[in-house]
């Protein structure tokens, strides 16, 4: 690539009446820093907490080639949001969502991927590791989406025929 692709994480608040949750997006930033270590990336992973910033970056035009979303039950339906909207601008980029909002069976694993299908791939429980490694797949060889279903560890994900794929971690 002749230039490095932007890299954004986002774990959003609702904003209307107060924010809803008033902590530091602590888990996005640990994931950004191991990455951007693992990786040796020269410009820093972008990091959001509140909706009206990452709606204005999109808005000035500009997009990333992937962007993540911590996703827990009370921001899921805001970061999907999010989501399908960053895919109807530009389909090819990669969305990844992480966190504890995901069913713990195959079957329904399966169900929420086809539910939620502006998500390429999900990382359950801890994300450094399996986000980097996501990165370093696609990055290093610039493969299509398609070509790293379930090479990496403990991602989760459909394949264009609706195949579910997920590799445990060693």
């Amino acid at each position: 690539m002749s230039t490095e692709p932007g890299i954004w994480l986002a774990d959003l608040t609702y904003t209307q009446q107060g924010i809803s949750a008033d902590l530091m997006p602590a888990a996005i930033g640990g994931i950004a820093l191991f990455a951007e270590k693992r990786l040796s990336l020269k410009n820093e992973i972008e990091l959001f907490k509140y909706p009206e910033t990452l709606a204005n970056k999109l808005s000035g035009g500009r997009l990333p080639n992937v962007i993540g979303f911590s996703c827990y039950i009370w921001n899921a339906s805001l970061s999907y949001a999010f989501a399908k909207r960053i895919k109807q601008l530009n389909s090819n980029v990669i969305v990844v969502f992480g966190g504890p909002n995901f069913p713990l069976d195959e079957y329904s694993q399966k169900k929420w991927l086809n539910k939620y299908s502006a998500v390429d791939f999900y990382i359950a429980k801890e994300g450094e590791i399996a986000f980097a490694s996501l990165l370093e797949e696609y990055l290093g060889s610039e493969k299509h989406v398609e070509e790293i279903h379930g090479t990496i560890p403990s991602v989760y994900s459909l394949t264009p025929e609706n195949g579910f794929c997920f590799r445990p971690t060693a």
